[in-house]
């Protein structure tokens, strides 16, 4: 059985104790020397004391990971519990809405947006407020306007290699909470729709677009081929380091952190469709 240890009521030694416990130290690792916390560095010297054979290490090792894995599986049966419950109150609170003819995604988080994590306990993976919904929304009508831009620059290039304004769409798609993402069948589906429509409505439609989403873009504007883009993807987009690293962390991108990205193209490609 674990035992445990009565809590400190001196705060003042408290702090001292943590503070101890959490300072870096260097300790020898087979990849060289690593920078741990010096409570993580006790806990390495008791494992490796304890695959050495030593009855007592192994013994007191054996407590502390009983230990820590109850306190996780208690935090998660307890983060799940809560996100329950609070998912059941938003599914009822969007019943409501509908019921009102509100629009239900006006009550917020998501309750399909709410995620438990081993690690980091409950996460929301989309917009919580009024002001991140109509980020999402802008960042659909943005991934929607790099569709169609892909389906006019095919019109008036038949050339085989994948437009950058797809790959780009394919990239945002990724980026916004699931439930808002489009499939590949959803892809071709709202291109062959666009694919039906004339050049010249092509072209009016690609302008209208961007106009709405605030991009000075003249008309006809080609973004540049995607064998060009690639090789300059840091110098288009200012922030494609921050972009591509929430990719990889699951944070969500917001279309202003996009804006002066789409702005800085245009320093590479002013061809226009005569």
């Amino acid at each position: 059985m674990t035992r445990k240890s009565p809590p400190l009521k001196d705060k003042g030694l408290r702090d001292i104790i943590l503070r101890t416990a959490n300072r870096k130290i260097k300790v020898n690792t087979p990849n060289g020397l690593t920078e741990v916390s010096a409570f993580e560095a006790a806990i390495r010297s008791i494992e490796k004391t304890a695959h050495s054979g030593s009855p007592h290490a192994q013994r007191n090792y054996m407590e502390i990971v009983s230990s820590a894995a109850a306190a996780q599986e208690q935090f998660i049966e307890d983060e799940t519990e809560f996100v329950q419950n609070w998912s059941k109150m938003l599914r009822e609170q969007r019943s409501l809405a509908t019921k009102r003819g509100d629009d239900p995604e006006c009550v917020l988080p998501c309750p399909d947006d709410i995620k438990v994590d081993d690690n980091l306990g409950i996460r929301v993976v989309g917009p919580t407020n009024s002001k991140e919904l109509q980020d999402t929304y802008r960042t659909i009508k943005l991934r929607d306007a790099l569709v169609l831009q892909s389906v006019f620059e095919e019109r008036i290039d038949k050339s085989s290699e994948t437009g950058s304004p797809l790959l780009l769409a394919l990239l945002i798609n990724n980026r916004l909470p699931e439930r808002f993402r489009i499939d590949h069948y959803e892809f071709m589906s709202q291109a062959f729709e666009w694919e039906k429509l004339a050049k010249r409505e092509l072209l009016k439609q690609c302008y209208q677009a961007w106009q709405l989403l605030g991009a000075d873009f003249p008309r006809g504007y080609v973004f540049p081929k995607s064998s060009s883009l690639m090789p300059k993807l840091e110098a288009i987009f200012e922030n494609a380091r921050f972009l591509l690293k929430a990719e990889r962390e699951g944070q969500q991108v917001t279309t202003s952190q996009l804006a002066t990205g789409f702005e800085n193209v245009r320093c590479f490609n002013t061809d226009k469709e005569q």
